[in-house]
């Protein structure tokens, strides 16, 4: 069976495996969750989407941080209210602290590709781009695609049964915390307008 492990410096561990050739297991772990759950690839659309994240928290806290040690450093109410003493010290606080912000911001930076559900589009599998290695992560793209193809070849499912499907895998998802219950309400809203369509 095809798998793929990758583990980003500060990001966390990634594994992916399939359990059958038509079952993903995966495993998110960081300092704050550790998720594992299962995806049928029948739910997922054939596209691979590529997305370029970045940690917000920390560039603002970088960008707050350098202004307010920059503002200590060039007030003139340190010399009005006689601070001189304690003015560069705490600027050169904030602007450790901005470097510990920038150097957090230039590490969130993260290239990933995404699987979406068929007809919902919410991204249920991340893969860091090019980890282990570019190979690696090429290969087991391509598997999934792969098996997704193979999967809606054999099955033959009627849009109404895709949606069924899909609603199902969701829920799944929401009950094992991968997807908050807000993001499921309105893919099923979605999902049952469709299947009333066709």
């Amino acid at each position: 069976m095809e798998s793929l492990e990758q583990n980003k410096r500060f990001l966390g561990l990634r594994k992916f495996r399939f359990t059958d050739e038509n079952t993903i297991k995966i495993q998110h772990k960081n300092w704050r969750h550790n998720l594992i759950y299962m995806v049928d690839v029948v739910a997922l659309g054939e596209k691979c989407h590529h997305r370029f994240l970045y940690s917000s928290r920390a560039l603002f806290v970088f960008v707050v941080t350098l202004a307010l040690s920059a503002s200590i450093y060039f007030s003139p109410l340190v010399d009005l209210l006689g601070l001189q003493v304690w003015h560069s010290l705490i600027a050169n606080v904030f602007i450790a602290l901005s470097f510990i912000a920038l150097v957090a911001w230039l590490s969130s930076f993260r290239h990933e590709r995404i699987f979406k559900m068929q007809n919902s589009k919410i991204p249920v599998i991340w893969i860091f781009s090019g980890e282990p290695n570019g190979r690696a992560c090429k290969t087991f793209i391509d598997y999934v695609q792969k098996r997704i193809s193979h999967r809606r070849e054999f099955l033959k499912l009627t849009a109404q049964q895709y949606s069924a499907g899909e609603l199902k895998t969701l829920r799944r998802l929401v009950d094992d915390k991968v997807i908050p219950a807000k993001e499921y309400e309105r893919a099923k809203t979605k999902l049952l307008k469709l299947s009333d369509r066709q």
